[in-house]
């Protein structure tokens, strides 16, 4: 066996590492426990509940909300129209611009694994009294603004 590169102090400290894993863990375990039971994928879960949230929207700001690729999105929708859950329109301010919104079957997708996904979040909440949660949800929306920032500049330098 070879000795690591990185000790055990530097990986322990590396915020992006801990909470990649704990996001992975989340979403596998929501994967397993409210999205595979209904048919759903996770990116199939991650655009419902966006859209829940935010209504009809586009591409560019659905990857924006749910924290996946645009090309990602654009590549799960087309199933998601087949399956009845989505439709497409134009924008009717800018017609080159195409929106998305839930249908009557993607809301009741929607309600049938809301309640497990609500359950689960729940489960973990209820690890924090209500001042550690309020300041763990203001220091994740604080590194969630940061990143958008950094993301939105990214995407303005690259010119994508």
């Amino acid at each position: 066996m070879t000795e690591p590169l990185l000790s055990d102090t530097e990986f322990d400290n590396n915020l992006n590492i801990r909470v990649i894993k704990l996001a992975s863990k989340l979403i596998l375990y929501m994967q397993r426990q409210a999205f595979r039971p209904v048919g759903l994928s996770g990116p199939e879960a991650r655009i419902l509940i966006n859209l829940a949230r935010y209504g009809g929207t586009h591409v560019r700001a659905l990857s924006r909300y749910a924290g996946l690729d645009a090309s990602h999105i654009s590549k799960v929708m087309p199933q998601m129209e087949k399956k009845g859950w989505v439709v497409r329109t134009k924008d009717k301010k800018d017609r080159r611009l195409v929106l998305f919104s839930m249908t009557d079957q993607g809301k009741a997708m929607f309600q049938t694994f809301w309640p497990d996904a609500q359950a689960l979040s729940q489960d973990v909440r209820n690890l924090f009294d209500e001042e550690e949660f309020n300041q763990l949800r203001d220091g994740i929306d604080r590194a969630n603004d940061r990143l958008d920032a950094l993301l939105e500049e990214d995407v303005s330098l690259s010119g994508k």
